[in-house]
């Protein structure tokens, strides 16, 4: 995924990766891959935490995300 290949450091590259996982576990869930869809979530909410939120990433936006379920 091209979130992976972001060169902007340690601690915005997982946050992207989380917002890609939690989209695409949102896919999982509407195409009823309820398993996958909530292994994403939980991806999705570990790789967030490792951020600093140093980034333009807005916790509030993810949180809407992530707390809509999947």
């Amino acid at each position: 995924m091209i979130a992976e290949k972001v060169r902007d450091g340690a601690t915005t590259r997982p946050r992207l990766i989380a917002y890609t996982l939690a989209h695409l576990a949102k896919v999982d869930s509407v195409c009823g891959d309820l398993g996958e869809a909530d292994e994403k979530m939980r991806r999705a909410r570990e790789m967030w935490q490792v951020g600093d939120g140093s980034d333009d990433l807005e916790d509030a936006r993810f949180e809407a995300l992530v707390g809509a379920g999947a």
